[in-house]
């Protein structure tokens, strides 16, 4: 068994047992005729044995628990999918033993504290969007050397815009509207600065448009810059 996908399913209940050969598990919410839906719990014990997992999809299942420990357990995870849930708390502090997570997908949550270290590992996609996230941006997120999409809109995320981030070669899109960010935006564009979109709106940011962005090589969408 490779692959476990239950689809519009309405009354599964129970355990799943060790496999190691599992590289998917996905479960989608139920059909929308169902409208009484009862809160998902994300049990520890569905995920934390399940070794070669690549995928995990538990999307919009109305989970109201907080990220379990035994997450950090599945170190061939690739591809994390929480969104639309209930799920509240903190992000993991052990999350940096998912080694090869490309794709975190958390928006829509309960999510509350800062972004910590532990997510500073090769992500490529970073989507923790419409939470409660507060605390100031790491710098670390400039870093990351295959971080392409960044979405932290929706949040309480304060302090300034490090200026390696908007520096950074590989990140195509940030959205951090819809934040208390303050200060200037940073003059940090360079000629490898490539942005698709660049959403910086509804912050508490003041100051001149940066002089060096007219020297990024290519700028597309802009919000909250003028």
């Amino acid at each position: 068994l490779d692959q476990l996908h239950h689809a519009h399913h309405r009354r599964l209940e129970g355990h799943v047992r060790r496999n190691p050969r599992l590289r998917l598990f996905a479960l989608q919410p139920p059909h929308p005729r169902s409208r009484r839906q009862q809160p998902h719990r994300l049990d520890p014990f569905q995920i934390g044995n399940l070794n070669c997992l690549t995928v995990l999809n538990r999307a919009g299942k109305k989970i109201s628990v907080e990220i379990p420990a035994s997450l950090s357990r599945l170190q061939s995870l690739n591809h994390l999918e929480l969104s639309n849930n209930q799920i509240s708390g903190r992000i993991p502090a052990d999350f940096d033993n998912l080694k090869t997570l490309s794709r975190a997908l958390l928006s829509r949550n309960q999510l509350t504290g800062p972004i910590p270290d532990s997510m500073s590992n090769l992500l490529a996609d970073l989507d923790i969007s419409m939470n409660q996230i507060s605390g100031a941006l790491p710098s670390w997120l400039g870093d990351l050397p295959v971080l392409s999409t960044l979405n932290l809109d929706s949040n309480a995320i304060g302090g300034q815009i490090p200026a390696k981030l908007l520096g950074s070669k590989g990140l195509g899109i940030i959205n951090l509207s819809r934040n208390t960010l303050e200060g200037e935006i940073p003059d940090a564009f360079g000629p490898e600065s490539y942005f698709m979109a660049l959403d910086l709106s509804y912050n508490n940011m003041k100051g001149k448009l940066p002089g060096s962005l007219s020297s990024a090589a290519y700028v597309g969408h802009l919000a909250g810059l003028f």
